[in-house]
């Protein structure tokens, strides 16, 4: 492909074409499993692409860009791709039920009640308490559907329609500034200062990354009631200085350290009378990796 705003225009005009295919593809596919898609949604996302030519036009006529449009045009492209895939996940009621069980089943009784009237003879369909219609096939628009609740107001202040529109907003105003010598040598004497503004909310968000639903105390009692091998794990680092459940902030993970602790193996007393009890002693809960804090007590319980 040529390096030709003209050729990717061009491009775009195809993705635009596919894209409307697909979403007339998902809406069709929904009235045979009973809802129907949002119409105000889908236009919403088209209707994205008239930023995008403007963009286009304005980086070819009026900023004169000479570089490599493909860059630009595969952009457009995971865009299109990412937003054909949001609207077939959350049009579904599924999704966005609480219960997902129940939605599901909604959905295959719309399957089951077309193939009945598409395929039952009007004997079995009187039985069956329907119109004794003979069997033929049903033209989708006339099967029962569960109607959108997506109206105008959502779309205009849903933060899907907003966030994009923002984004090319902010590639613009980052192209005009970017094209300024004098923008670039700024970026160029700063540049140390700018990557350490821009680890603050990284560190903020690496320090979210953890294992969810550790193991908290200073004991771990396991109750068993199935009689079978029993393979046991622990393997935990643990740190000082933690002092309530919100303890995330970035500077307590400089004060934390690794606590290595001994391990006990006293048996605490039971809540309830059990018949009968083991006490696991098992030299491979004295390596390093199986170390805890003091008084950490295990009861394994055998019906």
């Amino acid at each position: 492909m040529k390096n030709r705003a003209s050729s990717h225009l061009f491009v775009l005009l195809l993705i635009v074409g596919f894209e409307i295919a697909g979403y007339f593809g998902i809406y069709r596919a929904a009235l045979l499993r009973g809802y129907e898609t949002s119409i105000i949604g889908a236009v919403r996302d088209l209707m994205m692409y008239v930023p995008l030519v403007v963009l286009l036009l304005w980086l070819s006529r009026v900023m004169k860009f000479a570089g490599n449009w493909i860059l630009f045009t595969a952009a457009i492209l995971l865009f299109s791709l990412g937003t054909l895939v949001q609207y077939r996940l959350y049009s579904d009621p599924e999704y966005n039920a609480r219960n997902k069980a129940a939605a599901r089943q909604e959905k295959m009784a719309a399957l089951r009640t077309r193939y009945i009237l598409e395929n039952y003879d009007p004997v079995k369909k009187q039985i069956m308490g329907l119109p004794p219609t003979p069997a033929q096939p049903i033209d989708i628009d006339q099967l029962p559907r569960r109607k959108s609740n997506y109206t105008l107001w959502n779309a205009i202040t849903a933060s899907y329609t907003w966030i994009p529109i923002l984004s090319f907003v902010a590639f613009a105003v980052a192209y005009s500034f970017c094209v300024r010598d004098g923008f670039l040598l700024w970026l160029q004497r700063n540049s140390f200062i700018i990557v350490l503004l821009t680890l603050v909310p990284l560190a903020e968000t690496v320090d979210y990354v953890r294992m969810s639903d550790p193991i908290d105390g200073h004991r771990l009692v396991l109750k068993v009631c199935h009689q079978r091998s029993l393979q046991l794990g622990i393997g935990r680092l643990l740190q000082v200085n933690v002092e309530r459940f919100d303890d995330h902030r970035g500077w307590r993970t400089l004060r934390s350290r690794v606590v290595l602790g001994d391990v006990d193996l006293g048996v605490a007393a039971p809540s309830q009378a059990f018949q009968y009890i083991v006490t696991a002693i098992e030299p491979a809960l004295l390596y390093p990796q199986f170390r805890h804090q003091p008084a950490f007590p295990t009861i394994i319980c055998v019906p």
